[in-house]
């Protein structure tokens, strides 16, 4: 594809195919491509062996079934110069589903799962990782999390009654180095399963923002017990609330933690 910087697949009207969609194999041998979009709800089946995308600096993925550790193993081992990568999946399918991410090279990272029914674990793999936003159900757990370079991380974290004790500990060790945090919906609410301790590894931080609080007890209760571990390397912090919660709501954060 000489000459151009991205690949556009509207010819082959991929949001109309069930199944299996062959795609042409030199698209993952072109040394000139430097943004791909793939999706959406699409088998694309076996990838090439020799997927060489030199070039590629941002790719987007929308509910792609990939074969067996094709993700990462083959696409993304192939893109060695990749800066930016999108994941993206929202359906009940397990099979749709990648449950690691490996990369060298990527710097910005954005995960957006919606689905009940995940696999019990989700695993990283990005060192050189400055800035991630992770959307997706607490799961069971995250047995490696790598990134050593993190600076800024947004994480949104629902619970689901389909995952009845879902230990998060992983993760946030896996981000100790961030030094922004932003912390949205269920993230803030908790879940009286949920057996991880939210303080562990966030001494870090010197940003917080605190985005959707609704002024729940439960949610409050979540968000006391972290402030408790961090509060006093916090050089910010930012509340998202209505105006009518305002004076509540700095009257008990206040308060000592424990009262």
């Amino acid at each position: 594809m000489p000459g151009r910087n991205w690949a556009w697949l509207d010819p082959l009207d991929v949001d109309d195919v069930h199944g299996k969609c062959l795609l042409p194999g030199h698209l993952f041998r072109s040394k000139t491509l430097v943004k791909l979009s793939l999706g959406t709800n699409t088998n694309i089946g076996k990838l090439p062996p020799d997927v060489s995308l030199p070039a590629l600096k941002s790719l987007s993925i929308d509910s792609i079934v990939f074969a067996y550790k094709d993700f990462c193993d083959v696409l993304l081992h192939g893109c060695p110069m990749l800066d930016e990568l999108t994941v993206r999946h929202e359906n009940d399918l397990n099979e749709l589903y990648t449950y690691s991410i490996s990369s060298q090279s990527i710097k910005k990272l954005k995960v957006y799962y919606d689905s009940k029914y995940r696999n019990d674990y989700m695993s990283f793999d990005a060192p050189s990782l400055v800035s991630l936003d992770y959307t997706d159900y607490a799961l069971y757990k995250y047995p490696l999390v790598n990134f050593e370079s993190l600076l800024e991380a947004k994480l949104n974290l629902c619970y689901s009654e389909n995952i009845k004790r879902p230990d998060i500990t992983g993760l946030i060790i896996g981000i100790s180095n961030v030094q922004t945090l932003h912390l949205c919906g269920g993230s803030v609410d908790g879940n009286d399963g949920d057996t991880c301790d939210v303080t562990i590894g966030l001494l870090q931080v010197k940003v917080l923002d605190v985005l959707g609080y609704k002024g729940t007890a439960k949610e409050f209760e979540h968000l006391k017990s972290l402030l408790g571990g961090i509060v006093e390397c916090i050089e910010k912090m930012r509340v998202e609330f209505q105006e009518y919660m305002w004076w509540w709501m700095m009257t008990l954060l206040l308060k000592p933690v424990g009262i």
